[in-house]
């Protein structure tokens, strides 16, 4: 069982969102329940490389509907 996660944009009918989602042997299980939001500890300068990794993952994958993560 192979478990690992990435950004995608999420289609909920009534918008679009960045969410992590949450794989199982490639399928979409889950989903963070609110949008990807990007901070960090003031002693910490990560921000910018957790941005271009959202947004690596958003180019590269297709736009998934909410009702295929989980299987509805």
């Amino acid at each position: 069982m192979k478990k690992h996660w990435n950004y995608r944009i999420i289609d909920f009918g009534t918008h679009k969102a960045l969410h992590e989602v949450h794989y199982k042997d490639g399928q979409p299980v889950a989903f963070a329940e609110g949008p990807a939001t990007f901070v960090c500890d003031p002693d910490q300068d990560d921000i910018a490389s957790a941005l271009e990794m959202a947004l690596g993952d958003a180019k590269a994958r297709p736009v998934i509907a909410v009702a295929d993560i989980g299987g509805g």
